[in-house]
């Protein structure tokens, strides 16, 4: 058992040091890049990018461990054969994938994932395309690595499987619990977030996170869940008639910009409610009782009655109310860092006008990979990591209260303006909080309509002491949700109910206090409040200034395979199976439908030209 032992352990070993090799590899031919770099991130990228390294070489470790358990009771002869030959099918597969990522990464600017696949079918140009690549020097570095790894392996790893003695269904045993432990480098320890390519993002400079990345894995995670299927192939125009009809969905701004606050460069606060859906708040007509400080605080406020949110996911609304982008109906352009990258973002709009920005969130900023999104625009980001284990909830990471007042803390030394998000967490399921909760029962309507009242007893007691504040005459506080959600009554999934999501303006900085029922989505809100800071705002090409007086108003909204359009005059229901709206208020108006369709095409084809 011990010469088994010891050859398992080289084994993973082996790959760890092959991984290392192809991360220095991908330095030096990126030189350029690398040379800007200081040691010290260049150590970071070995050090963040080793647990895509553990993942991968245990992925890889998997059957030869395996192999090594069966050797315990069968003939290991043919085994031995086995193991070599499966080594060297793998190394050079590996090889090939990371000595191609060399060149495409100067091309394309992102590791290579599953997208050239999508060449596949056009040979002739994929080839046109890469004919300026040196390849002979690309063939070199391929057989040279394979070569050296192989060697490595052949002669000081390989030998020692000719040592094996059998050890019975013990040695079976221990092999296959061996062998079972992978499974906890391959999803990265024993986080609530499996490991995703947003694990090993560490640094503002993109080259930094991307050289970190261990290419394979990231272009067999890439391949397993099919980037692009996230946007489905919805042609219902030409391409200039969806661009002329989305075109128009953009109104000009009024020659006076909206004069609602009483300062140009206020400090901003936006608070993103875990699934505040529009049902438990009586502002917004939904239940009384549930949310009693918000309801107080819309009488102190500027509240959008009529606000829908894009999704029905966090990383969906997230990129909405920060990017403005409409949700995809099967997945969201955050998951995935190369095209997320691209996006325009309010923090990195308000840092560039002189803001200090920084995100706070509870738990794991892994979670659907949006830890890649939040480091590459906000200048800061205050996480699970940065709060102690009994401030914790049983699921997600810390209680709402204890964010927020990590919040309060840090803004007495914030240099002013700051925009500062935070994004709460105790009303996503399983709905855990630290209270005695409001509503009795088992219910999930209960135990989610009593999480709901506890962060907003934490938003209350947090604006209560703001208040206090000298930065609270200078401030803008904006409170809405990250989308809607069934609960509580269990609303079907595609109505617009489930989309409906409170917004509330308040603060010291606010000039206006009232209502405004004008319809409007979250993919309004970047749009909104850099033209209320006359900063321009004409990255966001599917947002609207919710307060210019030429915008009349709209929200679209998807769900799976779907999509819902309000307007004034129309609100529809449109199923991308069966081609044909499911509801309507008003047979008469075609251009809700027009205007819902080409929207469906236009940001599938930009998420899959990202």
């Amino acid at each position: 058992m011990k010469e088994r032992l010891k050859f398992v352990l080289s084994y993973y070993l082996f790959w760890l040091i092959y991984f290392f090799f192809i991360k220095v590899l991908f330095l030096i031919y990126n030189l350029d890049h690398t040379i800007t770099l200081d040691w010290q991130t260049i150590s970071k990228i070995l050090f963040f990018g080793f647990k895509l390294d553990l993942s991968f070489a245990s992925y890889v470790s998997l059957i030869p461990f395996l192999v090594i358990a069966l050797s315990s009771v069968f003939p290991h002869k043919y085994l031995r054969y086995f193991l070599l030959t499966f080594t060297a099918i793998i190394l050079f597969i590996l090889t090939f994938i990371s000595i191609v990522d060399l060149e495409l990464y100067k091309a394309w600017g992102y590791r290579l994932d599953s997208t050239p696949l999508m060449y596949l079918n056009t040979p002739a140009e994929m080839l046109a395309s890469a004919g300026s690549s040196p390849w002979i020097l690309l063939l070199v570095i391929m057989v040279a690595t394979v070569v050296s790894a192989f060697t490595l392996f052949y002669y000081f790893i390989y030998p020692q499987t000719a040592f094996f003695k059998k050890h019975g269904y013990v040695g079976v045993i221990f092999f296959v619990l061996l062998t079972i432990s992978l499974a906890i480098p391959i999803r990265g320890g024993f986080k609530q977030t499996p490991l995703n390519v947003s694990n090993v993002y560490f640094s503002k400079n993109n080259f930094a996170n991307h050289a970190a990345i261990n290419v394979s894995w990231n272009f067999f995670f890439s391949l397993i869940n099919n980037d692009n299927s996230i946007a489905s192939n919805y042609q219902y125009y030409s391409g200039d008639e969806a661009f002329k009809i989305v075109r128009n969905m953009q109104y000009p701004s009024a020659p006076e910009p909206s004069d609602i606050l009483k300062t140009k460069r206020p400090n901003i606060i936006l608070i993103t409610w875990e699934s505040f859906t529009a049902k438990v708040a009586a502002e917004t007509g939904g239940i009384k009782g549930v949310t009693p400080n918000f309801n107080k605080l819309c009488k102190e406020g500027l509240v959008l009655t009529n606000m829908y949110a894009t999704g029905d996911r966090s990383d969906k609304g997230l990129a909405g109310i920060l990017s403005g982008y409409p949700g995809l109906p099967h997945g969201s352009i955050l998951n995935i860092p190369k095209k997320a990258e691209k996006l325009p973002c309010l923090a990195l709009n308000l840092s560039g006008a002189g803001y200090q920005t920084r995100f706070y969130y509870g738990g794991e900023m892994e979670f659907a990979n949006l830890k890649s999104y939040f480091i590459n625009n906000f200048q800061e980001i205050v996480s699970k990591e940065d709060f102690d284990e009994e401030e914790m909830n049983a699921k997600w990471g810390a209680h709402d209260h204890v964010v927020f007042n990590k919040l309060f803390e840090d803004i007495s030394s914030a240099k002013e303006p700051f925009f500062y998000n935070i994004f709460t967490l105790s009303s996503h399921e399983p709905f855990d909080i630290p209270t005695p909760p409001k509503y009795k029962g088992a219910s999930k309507d209960s135990l989610f309509m009593s999480s709901i009242n506890y962060t907003d007893q934490v938003v209350g007691d947090f604006i209560n002491k703001a208040k206090q504040q000298k930065w609270w005459g200078n401030t803008l506080v904006i409170i809405t949700a990250d989308h809607g959600t069934p609960l509580p009554g269990g609303t079907q999934y595609n109505l617009k109910e489930k989309f409906h999501v409170p917004f509330l303006m308040l603060g010291g900085a606010l000039k206006e206090i009232g209502t405004v029922d004008k319809v409007c989505s979250q993919i309004d809100i970047p749009k909104t409040i850099l033209a209320l800071l006359g900063i321009n705002s004409s990255p966001y090409i599917w947002s609207n200034n919710i307060f210019n007086p030429n915008y009349p108003g709209q929200a679209y909204y998807v769900f799976n395979d779907g999509f819902g359009f309000i307007s004034p005059d129309q609100y529809l229901i449109f199923d991308h199976t069966l081609k044909s709206t499911t509801f309507f208020t008003n047979p008469d108006t075609i251009s809700a439908i027009d205007k819902g369709k080409a929207l469906s095409q236009m940001v599938s084809t930009d998420f899959k030209m990202k």
